[in-house]
Order: C-alpha cells, then structure tokens, then sequence
C-alpha cells in the first residue's frame, strides 16, 4: 500500500484472543486432508488423479490459511506469510508420514523428522510404483525430481488460494473487516477525452474523475468497476478499488476479460462514499421483472345490447 496516507495499509496487528485458535482449528484441517493424501497417493494408480487430488490438496491448505488469517484478524504480511510457511511444511509432513507408514504395511510409524527422511530416502532408491506397462519402479533422481515438484506444486497452489482468500481492509474501530457496501460493474467515461487523464487521476488517489463516469454501452469492450467497501460502522473505514476490464474475442469467437487494478483501497469519507453513490447508482441496470410475476388483470369491457 501507499504510505501517502490516502491508501489504506494493514497496521500489523493480531487478536491473541482469536488467532491461537483459528491455528489450532487449521491445523487440525490440514492434518485430515494430509492423511487423506498420503493414503490416496499410495492406493491410487492413476497419476492423474493423484495431480487432481494434489492440487485440490494445495487448494485446502491454502484456504485454511485464508481462514486463519480472517479468523485470527491478522493483519500482519510477516506473519502471514509464516502461517503460508508453517502450514505447508506441516501439510507435506503429514501426508509423508502417512504414507511411508502405508507404504511400509502399517508396521511402522515415523513421526520423527530424522528417521522419516532416511525412510523417504530408503524408498526413493528402492522405488514404489512403476509407469507403463513394464512396470519398472520409478527411483532415484526422476522419483526425487517428482517429489520435489509435488512440494512445488502444493506451495504454490496453497499461496495463491491464501492470496485471493485476502480479507482485505481492517477497521481497528469496529474491531472487522471490510465488506462490499456498493457495487457498480460497467462503467464509462462521458467524455472519451478525459479518459487518459481520468485513469492517471484515479491511479493517484483522486476521486473527482468518479464524477465522469456514466453507464458502459452494452456492446462496449472496456469499462470499469468500481467497488466501495466499509466496516459495519459504515463510517470509520471506507474504502474504494477501481478496476479496468479489456474484452476481448478471438477468431474461433472466444470472449477473454482481462482486468487490471487502476486504484486499490483508496480511503475515502462517508460524505465523499454518499456522493460516489448518489452520482453512479443511475448507472445500475434496471431489475428485469420475473415472468412468473403477477400481472395486471386487464378491463373487461361489456358488450353493448
């Protein structure tokens, strides 16, 4: 964020009272979805599926974060970032103690870091499962290469998910985070003049070129979108992101929407918030009437004797 006092930026707090939990109940998450893994990836022969399976595991992990961090009421990039850490590191520990123990017959259970990777490396010599129909183990380096694109994969997977699971803005008044107050998807300069200056105003915190906007055409490739977003207050933390959508089609007739930030949590006042609305929500398309909605009768007219 911004440090010019326009743009809001976390203050890199935590609630002690909450976070130790929201990490106990995550924890715990991770920890079923480990086993699950580790035993999905011995008993499954179908390397697909086990990639499905694996990004669908990163997927989990990196929610958990996500919901960790809401839940604890983090606001702390160092701190999360470690909990992305912790919580990957502790996901592949768990799904390979699982599934060294089911590769071993469930005679022996590692917990123990030191002795779990002389297993790993026992295993990755001797080699467990084979690729085609000659059925010759996979060991050495390309089983090591594999393994080690598994943990890249689950890191990355689990980051992006934790990312987009971003709860944004914190009031420390109200003690919450921010959410949507007003939205309004496809917007357009009046004036296609003022559309450079208007994007480069915007990009540095000015709020006067909101004031050009007007309702997108429909058969319009670009517009914006602009978000507003409050604390339950709706007075203590107001903030506002603008987008930019480029459409557009190939040859094959493929529609593709690019979207590029143009201003992101930009803080604004409740009085500067009302105006933005009264001003754009004109620019709302009007609610299309349900065709099981119930009708008008229509007159009877008598017949004349």
């Amino acid at each position: 964020m911004r440090r010019d006092g326009r743009f809001y930026r976390h203050t890199g707090g935590f609630d002690p009272s909450q976070l130790p939990l929201a990490v106990l109940s995550g924890a715990t998450g991770i920890l079923l979805m480990g086993i699950v893994y580790g035993y999905v990836v011995r008993y499954v022969p179908f390397i697909y599926l086990n990639l499905v399976v694996l990004i669908g595991f990163g997927y989990g992990v990196g929610w958990t974060v996500g919901n960790t961090v809401r839940k604890g009421k983090c606001r702390n990039r160092t701190l999360r970032d470690l909990l992305w850490l912790v919580a990957v590191v502790f996901a592949l520990y768990v799904s390979w103690v699982t599934w060294v123990f089911a590769v071993f017959g469930h005679q022996h259970l590692i917990l123990d870091p030191r002795s779990l990777w002389q297993a790993i490396v026992f295993i990755g010599r001797k080699g467990t499962w084979g690729i085609g129909s000659s059925g010759v183990p996979v060991s050495g380096i390309l089983l090591y290469l594999v393994w080690v694109a598994e943990a890249i994969i689950l890191a990355v997977m689990a980051w992006s998910t934790s990312m987009d699971k971003d709860p944004g803005p914190f009031c420390e008044t109200c003690g919450q985070w921010v959410t949507p107050m007003a939205g309004f998807p496809r917007l357009g300069f009046t004036h296609a003049a003022d559309r450079t200056s208007g994007l480069k105003a915007m990009a540095a915190g000015e709020t006067d070129p909101l004031f050009s906007l007007g309702p997108c055409a429909d058969d319009c490739n670009i517009w914006l979108s602009v978000l507003l977003e409050a604390c339950p207050s709706r007075k203590h933390l107001i903030v506002l992101t603008v987008t930019q959508t480029v459409q557009t089609t190939n040859a094959k007739g493929e529609v593709a929407n690019a979207v590029t930030g143009i201003v992101r949590n930009r803080l604004i006042d409740p009085e500067t918030c009302a105006r933005i609305i009264e001003w754009l929500q004109p620019s709302l398309p009007e609610p299309e009437e349900a065709d099981d909605a119930p009708k008008e009768p229509e007159p009877v007219v008598a017949a004349s004797e």
